[in-house]
């Protein structure tokens, strides 16, 4: 088996002669797919094969390709330009468009929501979309909720849902040229109040903390999650991804990786934990594996982490991990924290727009510095000190 300079193109032998295979755009959508390089194709498209013995060259086989890509792409601009393409075909050239360009996670969400809309209004050809049909997506989606299970589905979803939708129009708009106008040009988005900022005060959470160490073992799971989770302010979807080995005991900090699901936003950093949670650090480090682990001690899923919030939302309603991470911003706020500190301590990936570019430059910068505001802030929680492994 051997392969071209090109992943789109690769070749490999059989009986003594090289066989080629590329990958294509389709017409619908632009879409790629694995096409054999045969001679009937070099044929079709006239594409010359100068290889000795009959056999293309590798120059031959990429010629071949930018061939049946152009041919596919002057279909596919033809079927627009006559307003013959469909929803679903529409998706997939947004969908490769934006392959790399979002993370797959987010992408699949948007792809979920548009698929619900072509299910509910039909596989229309796009220009013939317009705000009636977008309209009745909606009514469709308070009527029956998301899964077509008349569950009662919250104003923001709905909100995020058009939004994916009309970004999808718009894509097709602005940068396809696929069609004129969007649909959405006309219709008005629901409006939303402002967000509720849900935190929960120190007390609170060493009351959890505590209750949940004396309970049986997967509380006390619960109970060291929650404790990680506000020493180092992570993000939700950091915290399965925190592991012993990137501890470091004798400066304090744990090592914030990128996760999967964020490709973009935020890079690896080192965090600073408070010197009263020296102890169930080194302790976890000791322990080995997964700093937060879910119920029964197995790493912590999607799964796993609905089951944990359920259990402590028992014992204090309105437990989230993003509330736990706006109560570690909070927390350093009251105790007169600045604000530029505070965006280091956060790792936000644009600086705080309170405090002049030129402090900015300096402040702040040294991990030293951050380490001892930390220190200083966490001073007097003594219940982190108590929690063991």
């Amino acid at each position: 088996m051997g392969a071209s300079n090109s992943s789109a193109v690769t070749s490999y032998k059989s009986k003594g002669r090289v066989y080629w295979k590329i990958r294509v755009e389709t017409p619908g959508g632009g879409a790629l797919k694995q096409v054999n390089a045969s001679k009937d194709r070099f044929l079709r498209y006239g594409i010359p094969i100068t290889g000795p013995d009959g056999q293309p060259t590798e120059s031959d086989v990429h010629a071949l390709r930018h061939r049946i890509n152009s041919s596919a792409k002057a279909l596919r601009n033809r079927r627009i330009a006559e307003g013959e393409l469909g929803l679903s075909e529409a998706l997939k050239m947004f969908l490769r468009d934006k392959a790399n360009r979002n993370d797959s996670h987010y992408l699949s969400q948007k792809e979920w929501v548009i698929e619900k809309f072509i299910s509910i209004v039909g596989d229309l050809p796009i220009a013939e979309v317009d705000t009636e049909h977008v309209q009745a997506f909606e009514d469709h989606v308070r009527r029956h909720g998301a899964g077509d299970r008349n569950k009662k589905i919250a104003e923001r979803s709905i909100h995020l849902y058009l939004t994916y939708l009309r970004s999808f129009f718009n894509h097709l708009r602005n940068k396809n040229r696929a069609i004129v106008h969007s649909p959405f040009d006309g219709f008005e988005m629901p409006s939303l109040g402002p967000r509720e900022v849900t935190t929960i005060p120190v007390d609170d959470i060493e009351a959890l903390v505590t209750k949940l160490l004396k309970g049986k073992k997967s509380d006390q799971h619960a109970a060291r999650a929650v404790a990680v989770a506000f020493a180092t302010g992570c993000r939700p979807e950091e915290l399965p991804f925190l592991d012993s080995g990137f501890v470091n005991t004798d400066d304090r900090w744990v090592f914030v990786d990128k996760c999967p699901r964020r490709s973009r936003g935020h890079g690896r950093k080192h965090q600073p934990y408070p010197a009263v949670a020296a102890d169930l650090f080194a302790a976890l480090k000791e322990r080995g594996g997964a700093l937060v682990r879910g119920g029964g001690g197995r790493s912590l899923t999607q799964h796993t982490s609905a089951n944990m919030v359920r259990k402590i939302k028992k014992v204090c309603p309105g437990f989230t991990w993003k509330a736990l991470r706006r109560s570690y911003g909070t927390f350093l706020y009251l105790q007169r924290v600045d604000s530029l500190n505070i965006d280091r301590l956060l790792r936000h990936s644009q600086g705080s727009s309170v405090v002049p570019v030129s402090d900015a430059h300096y402040i702040a910068r040294d991990f030293d510095r951050l380490r001892e505001v930390v220190d200083e802030a966490f001073a007097n929680l003594s219940w982190l000190t108590d929690i063991g492994c």
